[in-house]
């Protein structure tokens, strides 16, 4: 026998009653079906929250990737840093830059020669 004490189910909460037969087994497979949805959604919220500190870690990595790339074009740049697995990415920011700065140039000519 199951006693229940349960407001949710059209029941008085203080007041109990027996289910017996195949009410207690439906009763008690609703409850394990209920327990294991619940689980799996205490999992996947532990899921996600693993998740979102990884991509929180992993963009502080880019991050700080991206700073040491900056600050090894700087020192390249100042003639600071003489390293030949540098050169090839050194030069294509140099040229990078050069086309940004002829097409900022270009813009600003084409808008001035409309005026």
């Amino acid at each position: 026998m199951i006693e229940v004490a349960d407001g949710g189910l059209g029941v008085a909460p203080d007041r109990s009653f027996t289910l017996h037969g195949s009410a207690r087994r439906s009763y008690t497979e609703a409850m394990s079906f209920f327990d294991k949805v619940k689980q799996g959604a205490a999992d996947a919220a532990g899921t996600v929250k693993g998740n979102v500190q990884e991509m929180k870690i992993k963009n502080e990595m880019v991050r700080t990737y991206e700073e040491l790339g900056r600050k090894a074009f700087e020192l390249a740049d100042k003639g600071k840093l003489k390293s030949t697995p540098l050169n090839p990415f050194i030069k294509h920011l140099r040229e990078l830059k050069a086309e940004l700065e002829a097409s900022e140039h270009s813009d600003w000519a084409a808008k001035n020669q409309k005026s």
